[in-house]
């Protein structure tokens, strides 16, 4: 699960691109990139040098805290681009993290993994949107949202 760490970033930022598709299925926080072709809007794996967005399903009910909470193949997903929140944080459960938790650290940066669709500890490409850890939490990381440099 990810969570905006705080309600502006929903209410007064970020671009929403709603009556998006899943290309396939995604965790609720999927790193994504997006695709138009012609009227439709269809999701896609992350890549360099290209926008980057977050899935932030809301969720509702016995979903509302399932920390493995997935959007199916074909189900709408609602998108925010990332580069609209740099220098925001996010809260970023274990569950959204590939790779070993217990090695990340304060100061680690975080990455897209073009696979699972989730957050990974490695270096990013200049230009890229990234995410650094500014705090370990219980549950997982605080990440603040940054452009990479060089």
């Amino acid at each position: 699960m990810v969570k905006v760490h705080t309600v502006e970033m929903i209410e007064h930022s970020a671009h929403n691109t709603p009556n998006v598709t899943a290309h396939a299925d995604l965790p609720n926080g999927a790193l994504v990139g997006l695709t138009y072709t012609g009227a439709s809007k269809v999701t896609k794996a992350p890549a360099t040098g290209e926008e980057l967005y977050i899935v932030l399903n809301t969720q509702v009910g016995d979903k509302e805290y399932d920390l493995a909470y997935t959007i199916a193949q074909g189900e709408y997903a609602n998108l925010f681009k990332l580069s609209n929140w740099v220098g925001k944080e996010l809260d970023v459960t274990k569950e959204n993290i590939t790779g070993t938790f217990a090695n990340i650290a304060v100061g680690d940066t975080l990455t897209f993994d073009t696979t699972t669709f989730k957050f990974k500890e490695a270096s990013a490409t200049a230009g890229d949107v990234c995410f650094v850890v500014t705090e370990l939490l219980p549950i997982g990381v605080r990440v603040l949202i940054k452009i990479a440099t060089a």
